[in-house]
């Protein structure tokens, strides 16, 4: 897969939710031609018919909750492309490279009243292989390659500083950048769907005013030279190699930015 394909998000295709609406249209036909049928043996004769017209009403019944089923399964499906779509415009945002890979999914198959199939042989569950595209979204290790080459090592004028805090310190400089450059308002105009674990938030509005303070206070130590490394290995996770490039100077004067920032931001925080 080239670059360029990588870096573009494709929509998501509509055939799943054109499916899912002629299936419920169909269900819904259904359970109509079934109540007909009820109401037609009930006006000829409905004590000998009264088997029948039971049948009929109970298949009735039957295809109105599976069109109900389909339809909270359409929404919640909707919803889902909806969030799918959200978290990889984030992850644009944010630099990160979205892959579209073709995987196979193993699930179990179903009969058409949604049943288990079963081998006639030792009645177990019959699995079956499905393709499937799902969004990948590639991993960023810039700071914590810096952080295993020994690059956060060394800082302090006066006594030496742990590398491991100043992770830290970058840590949280990485979730307010995100937060502030990257989040932006979702559209919520979809309702809620039935599962309570994907009920979203009230919304980010308050994250990012939170998260641009809290910039404001951990960039007031920087100088305008370590900012932009800062930003490039603390934010955006690029290797200090890939930052010096991206600003045109040495990699061992990016490192020294690097270390003297963390450093600065972690007095603003007092944490020394």
């Amino acid at each position: 897969m080239n670059q360029k394909s990588v870096a573009q998000a494709r929509a998501p295709s509509d055939r799943p939710r054109a499916q899912a609406s002629q299936a419920v249209l169909d269900k819904m036909a259904e359970a109509r031609r079934a109540r007909i049928r009820a109401e037609l043996l009930r006006s000829s004769n409905p004590v000998k018919n009264r088997r029948a017209i039971l049948d009929h009403e109970a298949a009735a019944r039957r295809a109105e909750t599976e069109a109900d089923r389909l339809q909270i399964e359409a929404a919640d499906y909707q919803w889902a492309e909806t969030a799918v779509r959200e978290t990889e415009r984030l992850a644009l945002n944010r630099g990160e490279a979205v892959a579209h890979v073709v995987t196979e999914i193993a699930t179990w198959a179903r009969g058409e009243d949604g049943g288990l199939i079963r081998d006639p042989v030792d009645q177990t569950a019959v699995l079956k292989r499905e393709r499937a595209v799902v969004r990948r979204m590639g991993g960023r290790t810039g700071l914590m390659t810096a952080f295993e080459r020994g690059d956060l090592d060394g800082a302090g004028a006066e006594r030496p500083i742990d590398g491991r805090r100043l992770l830290q310190v970058a840590l949280r400089y990485r979730r307010a950048y995100e937060t502030a450059e990257g989040l932006t308002s979702p559209s919520r105009d979809l309702g809620q769907p039935r599962v309570q674990r994907c009920r979203p938030s009230s919304g980010p509005h308050e994250r990012v005013f939170e998260a641009r303070e809290q910039l404001r206070n951990l960039r007031r130590g920087l100088t305008p030279k370590q900012r932009p490394i800062i930003d490039a290995v603390c934010g955006l996770d690029l290797s200090p190699a890939a930052a010096a490039a991206a600003a045109g100077i040495d990699p061992k004067t990016a490192k020294a930015r690097l270390r003297k920032g963390l450093v600065a931001m972690g007095e603003t925080l007092d944490w020394w």
